[in-house]
């Protein structure tokens, strides 16, 4: 097994991801859509911001089975996830769980992308859950991440 910390792999992506979570989860939450269950989604982020991840897990994973149109229910519950096992667990063991539960929630964010093309909020979840996986991939040396779909669907929209 491959030491990321001693390569300083770990802490540059879990600096980055932080303030890829912390972008999506404030800023766009306050200035874009609103979906059904955003108000449930705040709970649960102010919870893990507040430290109490076990609880904004179970709140986030509810929120995703009440309202499974809201792309940041999915994505807020994978990062609160691996907030969750960050304090419980090895810093490697929290990106495998973060990488299984993007590779959960990926072809569901496709899904409602593709289903509701002409909100762009949706394919800016599916963007990030799979630049996400992508800089997951890049830190464990690993190829196969189809970062062209996500680079194709972004290049369809008209500049403004």
């Amino acid at each position: 097994m491959v030491n990321f910390r001693g390569l300083g792999i770990i802490s540059r992506m879990d600096q980055l991801m932080r303030k890829i979570i912390h972008y999506l989860l404030i800023h766009v939450m306050v200035l874009g859509v609103h979906f059904p269950g955003d108000k449930e989604v705040m709970k649960g982020v102010e919870l893990f911001y507040n430290y109490q991840t076990a609880e904004a897990v179970e709140i986030l994973a509810q929120a995703r089975k009440n309202f499974p149109e809201n792309p940041r229910a999915h994505f807020t519950w994978a990062a609160a996830r691996m907030l969750d096992s960050e304090a419980h667990n090895p810093v490697i063991e929290s990106y495998d769980l973060l990488e299984g539960d993007l590779n959960e929630i990926i072809p569901i964010l496709k899904y409602l992308s593709d289903s509701h093309s002409d909100v762009p909020e949706y394919d800016l979840y599916l963007g990030s859950a799979i630049g996400l996986k992508a800089r997951i991939n890049l830190g464990k040396k690993e190829v196969g991440v189809n970062t062209g779909e996500c680079l194709q669907r972004i290049s369809n929209y008209p500049e403004n």
